[in-house]
């Protein structure tokens, strides 16, 4: 009946091993992003300056640094390339403001930015220009603001906040 050939088996065995090895080695060195995102979908896909978008993320560590982005909603009928917002963050100890800015979100020449399907698109626009800190762990509440001369911004689906854990920079 069959024998075993012990060298395939051998070599078989050293394959396996160099497989467990290296999905081992994937899986360990793969670290998560820490975010935290929340939004909120409008009524008739319009935002109303007086609907203002509140909430709460949960900040877990006050050593890291964090950057900040839009995600915003919309449909291929938005009539702008861009969007006027407010946003304001506060925590125990930190007030940090976002006033007035001014975040593009397409080109004439070569379309809307982020990705699309069929006619909605979403798009992510970081809000700080550099990193930011907060001095405390707990609750951040924030408020987002429309603040676009028309009103009601129809063809919105949904916008909202996610505050992102910036990865360490290699030396």
């Amino acid at each position: 009946m069959g024998k075993t050939d012990s060298p395939n088996v051998a070599a078989m065995s050293l394959q396996n091993r160099w497989l467990v090895f290296l999905l081992c080695g994937c899986f360990f060195s793969c670290e998560p992003i820490a975010v935290h995102e929340k939004h909120q979908g409008f009524p008739d896909h319009c935002w109303k300056r007086s609907m203002p978008i509140t909430g709460e993320l949960e900040i877990s560590d006050s050593t890291a640094m964090y950057d900040v982005y839009l995600v915003l909603r919309h449909t291929d009928q938005y009539a702008f390339n861009n969007i006027y917002i407010d946003l304001r963050l506060q925590t125990k100890k930190d007030t940090i403001v976002f006033a007035q800015q001014s975040l593009l979100l397409g080109h004439d020449a070569t379309g809307w930015e982020g990705s699309g399907m069929d006619d909605i698109w979403e798009v992510r626009k970081r809000v700080n220009r550099a990193p930011i800190s907060f001095n405390s762990v707990g609750s951040c509440r924030y408020v987002l603001k429309n603040i676009m001369s028309q009103d009601p911004l129809c063809e919105v689906l949904s916008a909202g906040i996610r505050i992102e854990k910036c990865r360490p920079q290699s030396p």
